[in-house]
């Protein structure tokens, strides 16, 4: 969402508000190319990369989601390279650089968002953008993805990614 759509029809440069998650016209995603818009400002920081981060729904509810959020990234960024031709590196770049991952923090309501999709959706989304099924990309999970994750998760860390309570 723009800050300052008036001035940016005028020539100047687009001022978000909140986290942009997917651009579903062609004129929202000719608007980003113009300005070489490549995801978040800075890239997420390896040292906030961490598991077992508690987010409440707000301060008088009892709702909390433990959120393993490195063991959330580290799975993306294994899937990006499973499913592409990118090399661990190339992964990490756009996973790092993602307002998918660089928004997750935000607050109950992102953690609780992005525990409705699997994780290769977000990788998915990651490597080829929003709404890559149109891509000939497949919006189902491999053959054989959960048993996959399940030994990868194990191999990372060992731990799921969300948990209630």
């Amino acid at each position: 969402m723009l800050a300052n759509p008036g001035a940016v029809r005028k020539g100047a440069s687009p001022q978000p508000i909140g986290q942009q998650l997917a651009l579903f016209t062609n004129k929202a995603a000719k608007l980003f190319n113009k300005y070489k818009s490549k995801g978040c400002k800075k890239t997420i920081e390896k040292k906030n990369i961490v598991d077992g981060i508690i987010f409440e729904e707000n301060g008088s509810s009892t709702n909390k989601i433990v959120f393993n959020f490195r063991s959330w990234v580290a799975v993306i960024i294994g899937l990006v390279v499973k499913c592409t031709e990118k090399s661990k590196q190339e992964a990490e770049e756009l996973v790092f650089h993602s307002p998918i991952i660089c928004g997750a923090l935000n607050n109950y309501m992102s953690v609780a968002l992005r525990s409705h999709e699997t994780e290769y959706h977000w990788a998915m989304a990651i490597a080829y953008g929003d709404r890559y099924w149109d891509k000939n990309i497949s919006a189902e999970e491999l053959h054989g993805y959960f048993e996959w994750e399940n030994e990868y998760r194990e191999k990372q860390s060992g731990k799921r990614v969300f948990r209630d309570y």
